[in-house]
């Protein structure tokens, strides 16, 4: 007990709001990349992607998520670098609550060794 409140301890407790299903839910989830691959230079390759990502009702009824990005990446073969460069957008429409688009813009590098 914590304070006024019985703590369940029994492993099979499940929170309410994970206990109820609605059934309505019709998930649906779709992904889409196209990535193009170049050597324009001595260095290692440099790669273009492309992508889309779109999921219906995946939390509440009549969720609707979008999600779309570019990036390139070019590789340092001699080293064992990338460095990356991208956008993305995400929205969600939730019927009933005000949500905004993220747009996230990403750098970096991977170190391979």
């Amino acid at each position: 007990m914590i304070g006024d409140r019985k703590i369940d301890t029994r492993a099979d407790a499940v929170p309410v709001h994970l206990a109820k299903r609605d059934s309505r839910l019709d998930r649906k989830y779709w992904v889409a990349k196209l990535v193009y691959i170049v050597n324009p230079f001595a260095i290692g390759a440099t790669a273009f992607a492309i992508d889309y990502a779109r999921a219906d009702d995946i939390a509440q009824y009549r969720d609707e998520f979008l999600a779309y990005g570019a990036f390139v990446v070019q590789n340092l073969a001699d080293f064992g670098i990338q460095f990356y460069l991208g956008v993305r957008n995400h929205g969600l429409d939730r019927p009933g609550t005000p949500t905004g688009q993220i747009f996230a813009v990403l750098g970096g590098a991977r170190v391979k060794f």
